[in-house]
């Protein structure tokens, strides 16, 4: 009844909404007169692209909250607002309160104390990279035809009298698309991302050659329509590079867009089948300028004065091409430090 669109059909002579979960299912995380879990059920639905309930983000959200519930079964639910809820494979609905005094590495890392732990860690386990991975839904081999088949519109096509619909109901027709999409863009980018670590981490032809840790989280934003980007901490062992490799992994790092693709190695990438044809260096360079581009915005800017006006506020970003003594190689900087050598000690 909640969910006309998924559930439309009643059983004949039982009363009974045809795909609906049974309510009985409701009252705990056991399985009840042969039906599976609310768990089981739930991850099912939710997973299955050929059914309806895996791309209705309403529905999502009522599944969530079905499972939210059973959660809080003999919880205070003060507890709950002040932890939060967390991924817990001990119990049968797979949600539990997150442990107040947790200092754990897993799941969520959302507090200082889980900072701490990954400052306390290099102690241990030395990272040698920062790295953001974002996703480009239009060029991404994992979510472009997808995106792409979105934005052509060709799916009108296959709507029912699409062309009938008054201009308001199309725009309502195009939302309800874009939603029903942004599950199966999520649920391939996850499944492509977490390809991607496997294989810098385990791979012989990563680009990373030697890596021995690598600690990755994703963020969310709250712009519509984004995926979570990844931040990653790499750990490599340069013991095991040669010079060679020792030069190849840091020209990665790149400060300038030409930079990105060396004209002196696109024949190389060519006979090794990463580039098909020469014009796709231009290709790159353009996509990167488009892409890499620092765009100033409130969340980049830092307060230097009073008042609101230009002069204000700077960007946190730094420019690298006034701060390099030289930017036709390799520089390193010291980070600027204000505290004392003294409480640096104590702190230690």
């Amino acid at each position: 009844m909640m969910f006309p669109s998924i559930f439309y059909a009643m059983a004949e002579n039982d009363n009974a909404i045809l795909g609906a979960i049974p309510s009985s299912l409701f009252t705990g995380d056991q399985s009840f007169y042969g039906f599976a879990t609310m768990h089981d059920h739930i991850h099912t639905r939710l997973t299955n692209a050929l059914s309806a309930t895996s791309t209705n983000p309403t529905y999502a959200s009522y599944c969530y909250d079905k499972l939210t519930n059973l959660s809080l079964n003999h919880q205070d639910s003060r507890i709950v607002l002040n932890r939060g809820l967390t991924v817990d494979s001990n119990t049968t609905s797979g949600m539990g309160v997150r442990c107040k005094n947790d200092s754990s590495l897993f799941e969520a890392v959302d507090s200082k104390q889980m900072v701490r732990n990954l400052c306390a860690s290099q102690k241990y386990h030395k990272m040698d990279l920062f790295l953001t991975f974002t996703c480009n839904q239009k060029k991404h081999f994992g979510v472009k035809k997808i995106r792409n088949w979105i934005d052509s519109g060709d799916w009108k096509q296959h709507f029912p009298r699409y062309i009938e619909y008054t201009i308001d109901g199309q725009k309502e027709i195009n939302t309800a698309i874009e939603q029903s999409a942004a599950s199966l863009l999520l649920r391939n980018w996850m499944e492509t991302k977490i390809l991607f670590i496997k294989y810098l981490l385990h791979s012989k032809s990563s680009c990373l050659k030697s890596v021995s840790n690598i600690f990755a989280r994703d963020e969310y934003q709250k712009d519509a329509g984004n995926l979570p980007h990844i931040h990653a901490m790499i750990s490599i062992d340069w013991k095991e590079l040669n010079q060679e490799q020792k030069s190849f992994v840091e020209d990665l790092v790149s400060a300038s867009v030409c930079d990105i693709v060396p004209t002196k190695n696109v024949a190389s990438l060519i006979e090794k089948g990463i580039m098909k044809k020469k014009h796709e260096y231009d290709e790159i360079v353009e996509l990167s300028t488009n892409i890499l581009a620092h765009f100033c915005s409130p969340r980049c800017l830092r307060r230097v004065s009073d008042g609101d006006g230009p002069d204000a506020f700077v960007c946190r970003k730094p420019n690298n091409l006034k701060l390099s003594p030289d930017n036709t190689k390799h520089c390193f900087l010291k980070l600027p430090m204000d505290s004392s050598v003294k409480f640096c000690l104590l702190y230690l």
